[in-house]
């Protein structure tokens, strides 16, 4: 994706994120669409719908992950990290 990524050893383990070889066409895929959320706002506030599949085609496509993209090394890991998103947003709600 040509980011590059400097470690700066004086920052704390928390800050850190390891990300599992398996998992990095998944994380490219939520790193290119991560703004593309459905949202429903009335009198009760904003409703968190889920990601807009459309808006994220056209993200994925734009910017493929390394090593191409299938349900079983991408698209699937996103809508995991989708539900864990939605999940933490409707904690925030309570």
């Amino acid at each position: 994706m040509g980011v590059s990524v400097e470690v700066q050893e004086d920052r704390p383990a928390a800050d850190v994120l390891e990300i599992l070889p398996q998992n990095w066409a998944s994380f490219q895929v939520w790193m290119a669409v991560q703004t593309q959320w459905r949202v429903a706002a009335g009198m009760g506030g904003i409703v968190w719908l889920g990601l807009d599949y459309g808006a994220v085609g056209g993200g994925v496509g734009r910017r493929p992950p390394e090593g191409g993209l299938d349900g079983n090394n991408g698209f699937a890991g996103l809508r995991g990290v989708e539900a864990e998103a939605l999940a933490t947003f409707a904690e925030g709600e309570t």
